[in-house]
C-alpha cells in the first residue's frame, strides 16, 4: 500500500491542426513559374520558407504595360522641374505662393503614383505570407495563366498545433481554461504530450449536446501532423 494520486479524467478524441496558416495568393493575372529553393530544384511541399521568401513570379507584358512606370517617372520628372521654376519666380516676387503650392501638390501626386506603381509591380512576385512549410500547391503547369486572386498553395506553421474537442454537457463543470490535457497518438503510444484548454466555447451544441473546447499542444520535432 502507498500513497498517490487519485485522478478522474475526461477523454475525447479530435484531429489536429496547424497553430498558423495563411493562404498563397497570386493578386495578377499571367503566367505563372515557380522559382527553384537554394539547392536548384522546384518547391514542393514539405519546403520551409521564410515569410517573404519568393515562391512564384508572374509574367504578364500586358499588366506591366498598364503600369506605366516610365510614363510617371518622366511626370515625376517634368513636375519637380516646374516647381524649381516656380521657386524661383517666387523668389523674385514674379509668383504667387498658390503656384508654388499647386507645384508641389503636382510633385506629391507623382511621387504617390511612382510607389504605386511600384506596390503593383510587386504583386508579380509571390511571396510566403509567414513562416513555415508549404502544403497544398496546385498542380498547375508552369508557363500557363493563371487568374488573380488564385490560391496556389498553402503555409503552415505547427509548431503549435490544435485540436477541437466535443465535450458532453454533463462534464461542462470539470472543464476550465489553462486545465492540463494530456495529449496520445496512435503513432506515438509510448509518448504524452502536454497541452492546455486555450478556448472554452460557451455555446452548447442542440443537436449532440456537448459544447466545443479548443486545445493548444507543443510539437517539438514536428513529430504531430
Amino acid at each position: 500500500v502507498a500513497l498517490g494520486t487519485i485522478e478522474s479524467f475526461v477523454s475525447t478524441t479530435g484531429s489536429l491542426r496547424a497553430s498558423r496558416s495563411a493562404d498563397i495568393l497570386v493578386e495578377v493575372r499571367g503566367d505563372l513559374f515557380y522559382v527553384e529553393s537554394g539547392s536548384g530544384r522546384k518547391l514542393v511541399e514539405g519546403t520551409r520558407v521564410e515569410v517573404g521568401d519568393f515562391i512564384a513570379r508572374i509574367e504578364s507584358e500586358e499588366y506591366v504595360n498598364g503600369i506605366r512606370l516610365q510614363s510617371r517617372q518622366l511626370a515625376l520628372q517634368n513636375a519637380q522641374n516646374n516647381l524649381a521654376e516656380k521657386q524661383a519666380l517666387f523668389e523674385e516676387g514674379l509668383a504667387v505662393a498658390s503656384e508654388v503650392q499647386a507645384a508641389q501638390k503636382t510633385v506629391a501626386d507623382g511621387e504617390s503614383d511612382i510607389i504605386d506603381a511600384r506596390i503593383q509591380l510587386a504583386k508579380m512576385n509571390v511571396a510566403a505570407p509567414l513562416s513555415g512549410y508549404l502544403t497544398g500547391l496546385v498542380d498547375t503547369t508552369e508557363n500557363t495563366i493563371v487568374e488573380a486572386n488564385t490560391v496556389i498553395g498553402q503555409v503552415i506553421d505547427y509548431a503549435v498545433v490544435l485540436t477541437d474537442l466535443k465535450i458532453p454537457n454533463s462534464q461542462m463543470p470539470f472543464i476550465d481554461l489553462g486545465q492540463e490535457v494530456r495529449v496520445t497518438n496512435y503513432a506515438f503510444r509510448d509518448q504524452t504530450f502536454i497541452g492546455r484548454v486555450s478556448v472554452l466555447d460557451p455555446a452548447l451544441d442542440p443537436a449532440t449536446r456537448t459544447f466545443r473546447i479548443e486545445v493548444t499542444v507543443d510539437n517539438p520535432g514536428l513529430v504531430f501532423r
